[in-house]
């Protein structure tokens, strides 16, 4: 199963794990192009790979209003790839 959730965060599994794909804007020092490099950790339930990607996604927050407003995005999010099978 592959799912993804945003820009940002996909969802694989498998039979033995969840794995979450994480997709970072960033620049080629070399040829100063823009780049997305994929990212990706392991995890043996998906609460654990769900609090992770929350946790990433909270990160760049620095106001209390910025935390609220990203974890209600992030749910709406997850439950918009969940209800309409944003699978890929």
């Amino acid at each position: 199963m592959k799912v993804k959730i945003n820009d940002k965060f996909e969802i694989e599994s498998d039979s033995n794990q969840w794995k979450l794909n994480q997709y970072v804007d960033g620049i080629n020092p070399k040829t100063k192009e823009p780049t997305v490099t994929k990212k990706t950790t392991y995890y043996g339930r998906l609460d654990q790979l769900l609090a992770s990607a929350l946790d990433k996604e909270l990160k760049d927050c620095d106001t209390t209003v910025g935390l609220l407003s990203a974890i209600k995005e992030f749910k709406t999010d997850c439950l918009k790839a969940i209800n309409k099978g944003k699978k890929i």
